[in-house]
Parts: structure tokens; C-alpha cells; sequence
């Protein structure tokens, strides 16, 4: 919510209000309000993202946005991998032989 010090005429406005779909994503819903009323038109910008503009007539005094996205996730939990006992607690201490197979990667950049 945006309030202003007094009447304003609002400018087009752009924003990404739904998430990206992907193949372990999708949207089944989304909803948006706009206060005060604005017309919505969509576009899909380079990265596959939904882009909405709001174009506004009148003035006001204030702009409330509302997005809500119901989604369906499907991914498999990400991979759990044994941690080793020397790892746990960080920062860690590599080995001698860890330390000569990082090489020129352990040197401030």
C-alpha cells in the first residue's frame, strides 16, 4: 500500500505479480486487485516472466496492489547428501591433500 500526501495521477506501472511456470511448477490460479481500479494488460518480457502494466485514469490519494497465486509444485525434495563429520560445524578445516588439490583456488581473488 502506497499512501500520498495528497491527489496524484498515477503513471502506467509495471509489475511481476505471478510466479514463473516451469515443468515442476504451475499455476492454477492468480487473482489481482488494484485500488484504485486500473486496467491490466500482459506481456512476457525475454526470461519467460509475465509482465503486467497498469494503467491508471483519475487521481488519487493512495494505491493498494494485491496478488494472489495458488501454485502447484510437483519437483522431487531436493537430494539429501551425507555431510562429512569434519564438515558439520563451520568454518572447517581442510586437509593437506584438499589443500594442494584447490590449488590456485584458495588465493584472495
Amino acid at each position: 500500500m502506497y499512501r500520498f500526501g495528497g491527489q496524484v495521477s498515477l503513471n502506467h506501472h509495471r509489475f511481476l505479480l505471478r510466479p514463473r511456470e516451469s515443468r515442476d511448477l504451475r499455476l492454477l490460479s492468480n487473482v489481482i486487485h488494484l485500488t484504485p481500479l486500473g486496467e491490466l494488460t500482459w506481456a512476457q518480457d525475454v526470461f519467460g516472466n509475465s509482465v503486467a502494466t497498469a494503467n491508471f485514469t483519475g487521481s488519487t490519494d493512495s494505491l493498494v496492489v494485491e496478488s494472489l497465486s495458488e501454485v502447484e509444485l510437483t519437483s522431487t525434495a531436493w537430494p539429501v547428501f551425507p555431510v562429512s563429520a569434519s564438515a558439520i560445524s563451520y568454518p572447517f578445516r581442510y586437509t593437506d591433500e584438499e589443500w594442494m588439490d584447490l590449488g590456485a583456488l584458495v588465493r584472495p581473488q
